[in-house]
């Protein structure tokens, strides 16, 4: 009787180990990756597979702003193990596979342009520059948001950028310099 439980015992926990296997969180990188304008989330980087309840709180996890129209971003594996301590994950019982990066482009962004010239050879043509809307030295105003609450400051720009880029701002009357993202013209974003 004594071996029979026994052999009931360890094939329950075979057969649990190699469920939990089945089910191991994974994230697969490709080699690009379309996304939306604004903060890019893991779920449009990369396919996110394992328990549908932790797969939506880990397709969740922010990868920080999506790149400007013309540029491209890379997102390394690193930057993921980062990004998933940063919002609480332990990396170690998530497993990564595909590639070791995947370059991001905006969706919607313009696309290099190939042309001929006339000698025969292919060029490649950049998308124009974003148009910059803030210059260094600009006073600008700052608005800090979090959770709800929202702080509005004046400060100084400390470099040039365009529309959804950051800029870096030095608070009015004191040393202490944030990032934030462009609004417009006159206005810049922080959120925490």
């Amino acid at each position: 009787m004594q071996k029979w439980f026994m052999a009931a015992i360890i094939l329950i926990i075979i057969t649990s180990s190699a469920r939990a296997e089945d089910e191991a969180l994974t994230i697969t990188l490709p080699e690009n990756a379309v996304v939306a304008a604004g903060d890019m989330s893991l779920g449009q980087v990369a396919e996110v597979t394992g328990p549908a309840d932790q797969v939506a709180k880990l397709a969740a996890v922010s990868l920080g702003p999506a790149p400007l129209a013309g540029y491209q971003r890379p997102i390394t594996v690193g930057l993921i193990i980062l990004r998933l301590r940063r919002a609480g994950w332990n990396p170690d019982g998530v497993a990564l596979a595909g590639e070791p990066q995947t370059m991001v482009v905006t969706q919607g962004q313009p696309q290099p342009v190939v042309v001929n010239n006339q000698a025969g050879s292919v060029q490649q043509l950049a998308p124009p520059a974003p148009q910059i809307v803030i210059k260094r030295g600009d006073t600008v105003r700052i608005v800090l948001s979090y959770k709800g609450i929202t702080i509005v400051t004046v400060g100084q720009a400390l470099n040039d950028a365009a529309q959804d880029q950051i800029v870096r701002v030095r608070v009015a009357g004191s040393r202490h310099t944030t990032y934030g993202r462009v609004a417009n013209a006159r206005t810049v974003e922080v959120k925490l």
